[in-house]
């Protein structure tokens, strides 16, 4: 007759069983099963099948942390833990029944507590954190957070000191203010303000003498516009085309109109020597290349008798230059030629006669090579016929 019997104890455990005088417990015998031969009680042999199985304990480590000026707790196997008791072994019993030891520790993380001085004349302010300082508001406290969001305190104390002179001048940038004598004043309302004696005077950086005209620029489609600011406007200028920035610290810029059609929207910001800064937008135009009629009759009747150039009236009075112009027959003899010629309304290009008589009806070619202020010179070519 054979027997088998499992017997289960805990890693590590101090328990014990005895059958047939043999001791089993939780250090196994090394060959599983262990056959042991009893009597049964009706004096027949009987063979007993022993296995031992051990259930694994562990050692669990648990790490926590807090504020070095925290009042949390918290309770493990009924045991109280916090900055007042940092760390500690418990002993608990897992799911299987086994008893479990568990490590605990705690970091305490560092918060701080300081202050901070500073010195203003009176009138003046500063800003700190996201509070003003003057002579009205000298002492705040701040709750700030550490990188281990720990609170944290800093007091801020202001010190005014007595102003000695007799007047001052604070200048500011045409946008900002200033805190003066327990008010915020803005440039744009003049204030002269008297503190005990003490007379403060706000002055503006402004824009002038520069005027809106030089922002604005007349650009031609197909063509790369230079469009260059004064040179009186000194500082440093930035260009955005459609908010992208294009060219930084340049007095001009080259627009290519050459590779699209439209507009975008351009505008510069320019930071003068002083540190102020102005967003400018810039107006951009277009305009016409100019009207070259393809033919012209010279009868008298006062209706087309003479061949003329035609610009786009924007551009009257705009330093536009003829630099050159051709005229030619069909055999290549040149007929008239002219040569800088200031282009203002019209120009009036030929009027179609020889001395006394009329050229003949056919048609004449042309070469005009014109000059402008803000893009590359151009050269037009064609053909105009004379009536007769």
């Amino acid at each position: 007759m054979g027997v088998t019997s499992v017997l289960v104890f805990c890693e590590r455990s101090d328990d014990e069983v005895v059958i047939e005088g043999i001791i089993f417990d939780a250090y196994p015998i090394a060959n599983q099963p262990y056959t042991i031969n009893a009597d049964s009680q009706f004096g027949c042999d009987s063979l007993i099948n022993v296995y031992t199985e051990i259930l694994d304990t562990s050692k669990v480590r648990l790490k926590y942390s807090l504020c070095e000026n925290s009042d949390s707790t918290f309770i493990v196997n009924g045991n109280v833990y916090g900055i007042e008791n940092l760390s500690g072994e418990e002993l608990m019993t897992n799911q299987l029944g086994c008893d479990s030891t568990v490590i605990i520790n705690i970091e305490l993380n560092p918060t701080f507590a300081h202050e901070e001085y500073y010195q203003l004349c009176r009138g003046d302010s500063i800003q700190i954190l996201e509070s003003w300082f003057h002579q009205d508001n000298l002492n705040e406290m701040f709750e700030l957070k550490t990188v281990y969001n720990c609170d944290s305190l800093v007091e801020v104390f202001v010190e005014v000191l007595e102003l000695s002179e007799s007047e001052r001048t604070e200048i500011i940038c045409h946008s900002d203010s200033m805190y003066v004598n327990g008010g915020f004043y803005f440039i744009d309302e003049v204030v002269t303000y008297i503190i005990s004696s003490i007379t403060v005077y706000i002055e503006s950086l402004d824009m002038d003498p520069f005027e809106e005209e030089m922002f604005q620029f007349f650009v031609l489609n197909g063509q790369i516009n230079t469009l260059s600011l004064s040179e009186n406007l000194i500082g440093e200028i930035s260009w955005y085309y459609n908010d992208e920035l294009v060219c930084s610290n340049c007095n001009a810029y080259d627009l290519d109109l050459s590779k699209q059609s439209g507009l975008g929207e351009l505008r510069i910001i320019f930071r003068n020597g002083e540190g102020c800064e102005y967003f400018i937008p810039i107006e951009l135009e277009f305009i016409k290349l100019p009207y070259i009629p393809n033919a012209f009759s010279p009868n008298g009747d006062n209706n087309n008798d003479v061949w003329e150039m035609f610009i786009d009236p924007q551009l009257e009075n705009s330093d536009i230059v003829v630099n050159s112009f051709q005229l030619f027959s069909r055999t290549g003899m040149l007929i008239k030629t002219m040569e800088d010629i200031q282009l203002n309304n019209s120009l009036v290009l030929w009027d179609g006669f020889c001395g006394e008589e009329v050229f003949d009806q056919a048609s004449y070619y042309y070469k005009i090579e014109i000059s402008y202020p803000w893009f590359e010179d151009q050269v037009l070519t064609g053909e105009v016929l004379l009536v007769n």
